[in-house]
């Protein structure tokens, strides 16, 4: 805790120092689009917070021309350099350093330039809106472990949770988390909720969904990208660093060349 405000006053004086005090600006003209992938190949960037604190970061990667599908989660811990402040800060700290308008935009592109990506697209959901959202789908489908069971005082196989029961969940930290991102799986299970409508109920949820973020995905992009993370045959899950990549892991830092490879393996071969 001391480290993460230390950490935090760092920031906040380098910014202060170069003119950022109200956050670093940008455009869609700098967010350093890779030039190496293929364009078939669209990327969106998909983020939950709490507060100033990114809890989940993943990639949802579509190839348009063969249906393949995947969804990368990339560990917030990552320690990333920001030529702004001339400095490294993990990941889950990119967003808050972005103007009001920039902030997903900030985030963008520092996952371009370290996984060498094009990601255009963003959106961000704050955790303080799960609850109406899972209620207003229908609640979410758990497959507890027993730590989890005793945690949240439940005792079932496989958990129907309300929107209130969902956050808790998020929320939990428990020994052996190392790896484990309850907020990835919150958030694949409402994409496939509302994947699994109708059309015309798809896009009343997905703009219920939308109009609740900091986004710049449209409604078309959005169901999309559930319908195709709908489908098991073509989609994947990949999860960044893997163990072969980690330089350290206090902080957590890895090699970006070997995560650049094992995308090109897993999204563009």
């Amino acid at each position: 805790m001391i480290k993460r405000i230390a950490g935090v006053l760092v920031m906040i004086l380098l910014m202060t120092s170069v003119g950022l005090a109200d956050g670093i600006r940008l455009k869609s003209r700098d967010l350093d689009l890779s030039k190496n992938r293929d364009r078939a190949v669209t990327n969106i960037l998909v983020m939950m917070q709490e507060g100033d604190r990114t809890q989940m970061m993943a990639v949802a990667s579509l190839n348009t021309k063969t249906g393949k599908a995947v969804m990368v989660s990339v560990d917030p811990r990552l320690m990333v350099e920001i030529p702004e402040i001339s400095g490294e800060v993990p990941l889950s700290d990119v967003y808050v350093l972005g103007d009001r308008k920039s902030r997903g935009l900030l985030v963008a592109r520092t996952l371009n330039r370290m996984l060498d990506l094009n990601i255009t697209m963003y959106l961000a959901m704050d955790m303080s809106m799960i609850p109406a959202i899972v209620d207003e789908v229908g609640g979410v489908w758990i497959t507890p472990t027993a730590e989890e069971n005793q945690a949240l005082g439940l005792d079932a196989d496989t958990w129907a949770l309300d929107g209130e029961q969902t956050l808790a969940f998020m929320r939990l930290m428990l020994p052996g988390d190392e790896g484990r991102n309850r907020s990835y799986e919150v958030m694949m299970q409402i994409l496939r909720q509302i994947a699994g409508e109708d059309l015309m109920q798809m896009m009343g949820a997905g703009q219920k969904l939308l109009s609740s973020m900091d986004t710049n995905v449209k409604i078309m992009s959005a169901i999309t990208l559930g319908s195709s993370l709908k489908s098991g045959e073509h989609h994947t899950d990949l999860f960044l660093p893997q163990p072969e990549a980690v330089l350290g892991t206090d902080p957590l830092r890895a090699d970006a060349l070997q995560m650049q490879q094992k995308l090109t393996e897993v999204i563009y071969e």
